[in-house]
């Protein structure tokens, strides 16, 4: 029977058949899958062949039974038997003879009349090889396939092109479809029970609080809890997160010690800042569990001001100390690793990225599989340019974690650093393809669209992420760059932003309104933005005083103009537009020997500038004649354009 539990063995036994028009491939693409050979002289198949392969998804042994038979009449007797039990099927046609692709839609409607709705269907083209004889076109063959909603892919048995892919994408499928049926099972299991938006249960029954005495007191289990827990995780596989998101807050108000729930509804983004706080607040802590309230409270995300978060860990690490006694576990929360891995994700987040990369880099060396700091340290070495760091973690994590999404992830950081954009996009989907709710994949798959100027293709990814993780704003504020790319202002501005304390979100509505010519009202985004950041300002954030600079220089306010370009020279003192704009704002209020001395400096930096070498003209011209001509202005806005 398909789709079984086996011996120790193999997990799951499948049974696949191979269709389709005789002579277009079947045996050689069988032969190729199983044996790794490729016969010349193949001939027709007489009645039925079987072979089988082993191979690994999701960490589960996976046994394919595949069935060959011949395409001719004579043996339509054995179709009943053929077909009996399958539950993934590869329907063949030859690329070259466009008579077996028309056969196509006699071997479907035989292959539904005798099997399951659910089968999984690949619709092959075999023969792609031999390209000078294509008779059926890729666009065709994706076209029908799309339109009776099958899996599409176009093979070679000689070459060995796609083979391994087409028979490994059939049993993937076949697998999730099977464990989507043993959620749908272990819900039914759990009975019926209701839950509201806040996690509350309806049925009182099921709230009861109940426990396993395990060993003592200290190791109560909350079962009620538990349930809730697994109803999370039942229908967080079934793709709905709305319910998975209301049983995981259910198994957390049950029990505030289950921190599983508290990390997948973190992890998976499926609350907002507020929604967050709120549960948090919400969750009824012990007299002795103080110090998991504050460790919680670093988990969340960390968007208050800086005085705000720092008290949090400050307070943990105080807390945990305090013990009176000296062999308390508590007391080594100071240096335990998720902890410290919060604190990592804090600095990146501030832009304190070599400080990040400082943290994660000893917290690697402690624990080299922490996942989560991995993650850290990739984005910090992504934002200091550190690319032999970034091939280094790609390879070890591709080497001991294949099936991992965040191995490839490392893969695509890797390219994307290095300017090599359509390699990043490529691991980058194949980050998504492995873990589709991994939410750093999304957003770097977008980028990398986004850095080849491809906007449609990164707004898509954009928005499957925004769908994906509510939780998350990256995604929106992304998708308002995007519109910024293209003078959409308005829709831009109209991006409903998840997470409103998030500086970023501050500076890039600054720009916009900067475009509108809204000056003052970009000036009040650009101070918003600076009062949100910690002190002293990082490097990161030079723009964003430029982009108040500019600003300030619109509403002709220019000593305020002026004191922010020197604070954007003291973080970064290479910027070119620094100079430009300093050198201008000094032009404007008719100093002209310190605005000919930073074109100087400005043109130094970048010998070819058009704007610094015309204005260092009019402003000699005018030293001369002690008059200002204004008439020309360009200066362009700075936006945050780099990412992953």
């Amino acid at each position: 029977m398909a789709g079984y539990r086996a011996d120790d063995d193999y997990d799951y036994l499948f049974k696949l058949v191979l269709i389709g028009d005789s002579g277009v491939g079947k045996s050689n693409l069988l032969s190729r899958f199983t044996k790794n050979e490729f016969n010349l002289e193949s001939k027709s198949t007489i009645g039925v062949e079987f072979a089988t392969r082993t191979l690994t998804v999701d960490g589960k042994v996976i046994k394919a039974q595949i069935w060959d038979t011949a395409g001719q009449e004579r043996y339509r007797a054995i179709t009943s038997a053929y077909y009996r039990g399958a539950v993934g099927a590869l329907l063949v046609y030859d690329v070259t003879r466009h008579a077996t692709f028309e056969n196509v839609d006699r071997w479907l409607k035989e292959l539904r009349n005798h099997t399951d709705s659910n089968i999984v269907v690949m619709l092959v083209g075999n023969k792609s090889d031999l390209r000078h004889l294509v008779a059926v076109s890729t666009e065709d063959g994706k076209s029908y396939a799309e339109k009776e909603s099958l899996y599409f892919m176009e093979t070679s048995a000689l070459e060995s092109k796609n083979v391994e892919n087409s028979f490994a994408e059939v049993l993937t499928q076949i697998y999730h479809t099977e464990e989507l049926k043993e959620w749908d099972q272990c819900i039914l299991m759990l009975g019926d029970a209701k839950v509201d938006e806040q996690g509350n249960l309806y049925d009182t029954k099921d709230s009861n609080i109940m426990y396993l005495d395990k060993d003592g007191e200290d190791h109560e289990i909350n079962i009620s809890s538990a349930i809730c827990f697994l109803r999370g995780k039942a229908y967080e596989a079934l793709e709905n997160r709305v319910q998975a998101r209301q049983w995981y807050k259910a198994a957390i108000k049950a029990d505030p010690l289950c921190y599983e729930a508290l990390e997948c509804l973190i992890e998976n983004h499926m609350l907002t800042c507020e929604e967050e706080a709120s549960l948090l607040s919400s969750l009824q802590f012990g007299p002795e569990d103080g110090w998991l309230s504050s460790f919680y409270s670093c988990l969340i995300k960390k968007y208050d001001k800086e005085n705000v978060v720092e008290a949090k860990f400050r307070e943990l690490e105080e807390e945990s100390c305090s013990s009176n006694t000296e062999q308390s576990f508590i007391c080594t929360l100071k240096t335990n690793t998720d902890l410290l891995a919060c604190k990592a994700e804090y600095y990146h987040q501030c832009g304190e990225y070599q400080k990040c990369f400082e943290l994660t880099s000893v917290l690697l060396e402690k624990d080299p599989f922490h996942l989560k700091s991995t993650l850290v340290h990739l984005a910090a070495a992504m934002e200091l340019g550190h690319s032999n760091e970034l091939y280094l973690m790609a390879c070890n994590l591709v080497k001991d974690y294949p099936q991992k999404a965040l191995s490839w992830f490392a893969v695509g950081c890797y390219y994307y650093c290095i300017k090599k954009y359509v390699e990043s996009h490529r691991y980058f989907s194949k980050a998504t393809s492995l873990d589709g709710t991994f939410p750093p994949a999304w957003i770097g798959y977008g980028n990398a669209y986004a850095a080849k100027e491809e906007g449609d293709q990164a707004m898509s990814a954009y928005r499957t992420a925004a769908r994906l993780f509510p939780g998350c704003h990256l995604p929106t504020l992304y998708i308002g760059m995007e519109y910024m790319r293209t003078h959409s202002f308005k829709l831009a501005e109209q991006a409903k932003t998840t997470c409103p304390s998030d500086p970023l979100v501050y500076n890039e509505l600054g720009v916009v309104a900067y475009h509108l010519k809204e000056y003052t009202k970009a000036v009040w985004w650009f101070e918003k933005t600076l009062a949100q950041i910690p002190s002293p300002l990082g490097e990161m954030w030079e723009p964003t005083v430029v982009n108040l600079a500019h600003a300030y220089r619109k509403l002709k306010m220019y000593d305020e103009a002026i004191k922010y370009y020197e604070k954007a020279l003291a973080l970064s003192t290479r910027s070119v537009s620094t100079y430009a704009g300093l050198a201008y704002a000094y032009h404007l209020q008719d100093n002209l020997n310190a605005a000919i001395s930073f074109y100087h400096k400005a043109l130094w930096l970048k010998p070819d500038d058009q704007f610094c070498t015309e204005m260092l003209s009019l402003a000699l011209v005018d030293d001369s004649r002690r008059g200002v001509d204004s008439r020309t202005e360009f200066l362009g806005l700075i936006t945050f354009d780099e990412r992953v």
